[in-house]
C-alpha cells in the first residue's frame, strides 16, 4: 500500500511540474517571450557597449542585413550616439508578441521596448526581434533597432516605439508616434 502511495504521489509531481504547454514540451523547459527579449536586449547592450561590430552584426538576421540601408554607416553613428554602461533598464512590461501561421510555417515576432539607464545618460529603444521562423532561419534574429535619447522624445508617458514601421536595420533619433488619442 504504501508503494503505491508513494508512486501516485510521484506520479502526481511529474504530471503537475511537466504539465504540457505547445507540442508537449514541459512549460518549465519554455522562457517567456518577455526574457527572451530581455536577454536579447542585454545582447545587444553589450555589444553596442563593448563597440564590438561582429558581435552586433551576429544578432541581427541575414535578412535584416541585407535589405538595412548602409548598416556599417548606423553602425557607428550609433557608438557615437550611445553613450556609457548600462546600469539598469525598464521593459515597461510591453513586449508585443505576433505569431503567423501558414501552412507548416511559424514566424514567432517579438517587439520590445526599453528604457535604459546608462552612467552617462538614459535611451528609449524598441525593436523587433524575430524569434523563430521554421521555413527560413535567415529571418531569426533582429530585424529593426530603434534608439533615441530620453531627453530627445515627444513624450515619455508612453512605452517607445520608434514610428512604429520597424525597417529593417539601426534608427538613431526617431521620435516616437503617439497614439492618435491621447
Amino acid at each position: 500500500m504504501r508503494k503505491k502511495s508513494v508512486i501516485c504521489v510521484i506520479l502526481a509531481f511529474f504530471l503537475f511540474v511537466c504539465g504540457c504547454g505547445d507540442n508537449y514540451v514541459p512549460r518549465w523547459l519554455i522562457q517567456s517571450d518577455e526574457s527572451i527579449a530581455d536577454m536579447q536586449m542585454v545582447s545587444l547592450l553589450d555589444a553596442i557597449e563593448s563597440q564590438d561590430r561582429d558581435a552586433l552584426l551576429s544578432l541581427f538576421a541575414p535578412s535584416a542585413l541585407d535589405n538595412a540601408e548602409n548598416i556599417q554607416r548606423s553602425i557607428e553613428l550609433l557608438y557615437s550616439y550611445y553613450q556609457g554602461n548600462h546600469v539598469s533598464y525598464n521593459n515597461w512590461g510591453a513586449t508585443g508578441t505576433s505569431t503567423e501561421r501558414n501552412d507548416n510555417r511559424i514566424v514567432k515576432k517579438l517587439y520590445g521596448t526599453y528604457d535604459v539607464v546608462t552612467d552617462k545618460d538614459t535611451y528609449r529603444f524598441a525593436f523587433l526581434y524575430v524569434a523563430a521562423d521554421s521555413a527560413n532561419s535567415e529571418n531569426v534574429g533582429f530585424q529593426s533597432v530603434y534608439v533615441i535619447r530620453m531627453e530627445d522624445d515627444v513624450s515619455t508617458q508612453y512605452a517607445y516605439r520608434g514610428d512604429q514601421t520597424y525597417a529593417p536595420g539601426i534608427h538613431i533619433g526617431i521620435q516616437n508616434k503617439l497614439p492618435d488619442e491621447v
